[in-house]
């Protein structure tokens, strides 16, 4: 069985005027703001990332309810749920993160070094 992923909605925000090494000294920088430390799967996470990134290279903002939708994904919980749900993803997610990481890091040691 095959699925197939498709974007729901794609937004045009404009073009850039950022060269390529400008936009990867951006992404260098950005690694102190956006790490596995920092992470918060409701409140800080990748659409703020992508925000930043939209910013960074058209001016422009992604929707704001793509930002907002985490929060308000926990706000109609009480509030001790809530704490409990977030702890129990960012925990999660923590764990996938640094599992993907070693996986990918070895990947590219195995590509880099066929390379040479």
């Amino acid at each position: 069985m095959r699925i197939n992923y498709e974007p729901t909605e794609i937004i045009d925000l404009g073009p850039t005027e950022k060269s390529l090494d400008q936009f990867r000294d951006h992404l260098v920088d950005l690694q102190n703001i956006y790490n596995i430390e920092t992470y918060d799967c409701f409140k800080w996470n990748c659409h703020n990332f992508a925000e930043e990134v939209a910013q960074y290279l058209t001016g422009n903002s992604i929707p704001r309810w793509c930002l907002e939708h985490g929060g308000e994904a926990l706000s109609n919980l009480p509030e001790k749920d809530a704490e409990t749900i977030r702890w129990a993803s960012n925990k999660i997610a923590k764990i996938m993160m640094v599992s993907w990481g070693r996986y990918n890091k070895e990947r590219f040691e195995k590509v880099e070094s066929s390379a040479e």
